[in-house]
């Protein structure tokens, strides 16, 4: 039940978001939970890890981290507003941004904190750019190739479903 309950907070976040376009303080207080409650429900349980319950932590952390702070990107847009800054998903929501983080976990050390809040944290920036993707695009191959990448809401929208009924 409570998983059903976050996967329709999302899609009623979603909803408010797209019809009614809130100033960026109250559109934050509705996108952040939404995206830490989507990659709640779209990622997969971590592999078995080196730590058993603390590597589980840390990666739960990580990923909690990843599905929300990579939204800080957005500031400067906000904050100086210009035609050649358009207010719209930056480079940064992009594939290389989940494999830069890949690869730094491949290079922590194996026994410590940092690789599972490292490989969480690349897990949870993929949730949100899955999410990103369903309300508006993201630049997901950036810098190899420009525009927008999208999923269709209902594809989107099905995924929350399975991840609410405990299928990721």
């Amino acid at each position: 039940v409570a998983r059903l309950a976050l996967a329709l907070g999302v899609l009623l976040a979603d909803r408010i978001l797209a019809a009614r376009r809130p100033p960026p303080v109250l559109a934050a207080l509705l996108d952040e939970p939404a995206h830490l409650a989507s990659s709640a429900l779209l990622l997969p349980l971590p592999l078995p890890l080196p730590g058993a319950a603390p590597a589980r932590r840390w990666y739960a952390l990580g990923a909690a981290a990843g599905s929300v702070l990579i939204d800080l990107d957005h500031l400067p847009r906000y904050l100086h507003p210009t035609p050649a800054r358009p207010l719209h998903r930056p480079a940064t929501h992009s594939a290389l941004s989940v494999a830069a983080l890949l690869a730094l976990a491949l290079a922590l050390p194996e026994r410590r904190r940092l690789r599972p809040f490292t490989l969480g944290a690349a897990a949870g920036l993929a949730g949100h750019l899955a999410r990103d993707a369903a309300t508006g695009g993201v630049p997901l191959g950036w810098p190899l190739r420009s525009g927008t990448v999208t999923i269709a809401r209902a594809g989107y929208t099905l995924l929350l479903l399975r991840g609410a009924l405990g299928r990721r």
